[in-house]
């Protein structure tokens, strides 16, 4: 039951997320300068947040380090944001980013993506997706919400303006229940997040 819920926002995530990628890479397609534009900002953005060039890390264990925190910090930061079921809105986001990354890569860094290149963007992207839509089902179940866009709607057309709705039950019990596929999924996600980091820094 629990890895079922988790599936179901899982794939409505993955909708956003493949939605958002696809309507990106129209746009870079329309207008490829302004879309650059918007990735350089990004990019800046990113730095200013604390992620780092290649050149900026001294050895390969460092760039191992540095990407294995970065990915774990994202992914908690996905996580949270799934307990306040926003989830698809996350999703969005991260489609439009890896839209950017992908397609704008002959520019950004010389060369269009590989398959290596691909396989990367896909693991990373799963693993968001999976941190995402296991803290979304754990708040599904708690406030009451399915994993549809007519009920995630309902949900913030009538919450968008509380704080804290009210659960429909207490969150003890519910957290109980979903210990066992909490500490499952935890684990896959920890196993994905060194993986991507290996692969990043070792693997090409």
């Amino acid at each position: 039951m629990k890895l079922k819920a988790t599936l179901q926002w899982l794939w409505l995530n993955l909708k956003f997320l493949a939605g958002a990628f696809c309507l990106t890479g129209v746009l870079i397609w329309l207008f490829p300068s302004a879309m650059l534009d918007l990735y350089a900002k990004w990019a800046t953005l990113m730095q200013a947040a604390g992620a780092k060039n290649i050149a900026e890390l001294s050895t390969q264990a460092d760039m191992f380090k540095h990407i294995l925190y970065i990915n774990a910090l994202t992914t908690a930061l996905f996580f949270a944001v799934g307990l306040v079921l926003q989830s698809p809105i996350a999703m969005s986001f991260a489609g439009i980013f890896y839209a950017l990354v992908s397609f704008l890569a002959p520019f950004a860094v010389g060369r269009s993506f590989g398959v290596n290149d691909w396989f990367l963007v896909g693991s990373e992207a799963f693993t968001l997706l999976l941190g995402a839509s296991l803290s979304s089902a754990i708040a599904g179940e708690l406030f009451g919400v399915k994993a549809t866009g007519s009920s995630v709607w309902t949900y913030w057309k009538n919450n968008w303006s509380k704080l804290m709705p009210k659960p429909v039950d207490h969150w003890k019990t519910i957290l109980r229940g979903w210990m066992p596929a909490l500490s499952t999924v935890l684990l896959i996600l920890g196993c994905l997040l060194i993986f991507v980091a290996w692969f990043e820094t070792y693997g090409y």
